[in-house]
């Protein structure tokens, strides 16, 4: 895997994102759905510069909207405390403990709501950050892939927390 070519610099071949997946046992139409996903919505991008250009691609790139995406909003806490209402949960227990929590239904803000947006967006991270265990817990494997190993939440939840004291240090 190269991140150097003639192209310029950050490029990847799409086989070897393949090749490493089928490592892990993910397969390689669950790769392309998933590079022509992010090409669409302009994470990444194709050496051909064409966002469905999948099929006459061999290289692909991180965009800086995506990098944006994967180094700063994802580690902001207006960013999760909005993406949690679309985000499709495994445990219907979590989703009876996030509803009455929807305090967008009050006729008007009252007091309590950033602490009502706060402790959504712990639950919605707690279950993030489960499921990012389970997933390795499940599939060791992944610890030892260059494409799987990287953890996201423990880095995000810490991210927040810094966050939420600034915002309640302000608001005093």
């Amino acid at each position: 895997m190269s991140y150097e070519t003639t192209l310029g610099s950050g490029y990847v071949e799409i086989h070897s994102i393949i090749t490493m997946g089928e490592e892990v046992s993910i397969t390689r139409n669950a790769i392309a759905w998933s590079l022509k996903e992010l090409a669409y919505f302009g994470l990444i991008q194709f050496e051909n510069q064409m966002k469905t250009g999948f099929d006459n691609a061999t290289y692909v790139r991180i965009t800086n909207t995506g990098a944006y995406y994967l180094k700063e909003l994802i580690q902001r806490f207006v960013y999760l405390d909005l993406v949690w209402i679309d985000t499709p949960f495994a445990d219907s227990l979590i989703v009876k403990e996030l509803l009455p929590r929807l305090v967008e239904l009050e006729p008007s803000k009252v007091s309590w709501y950033l602490e009502e947006r706060f402790a959504r967006t712990e639950i919605f991270l707690d279950y993030l950050l489960e499921m990012e265990e389970k997933e390795f817990a499940e599939n060791p494997e992944f610890k030892d892939s260059p494409l799987t190993k990287a953890e996201f939440v423990p880095a995000i939840i810490s991210a927040y927390k810094v966050e939420k004291e600034y915002i309640q240090n302000k608001r005093r």
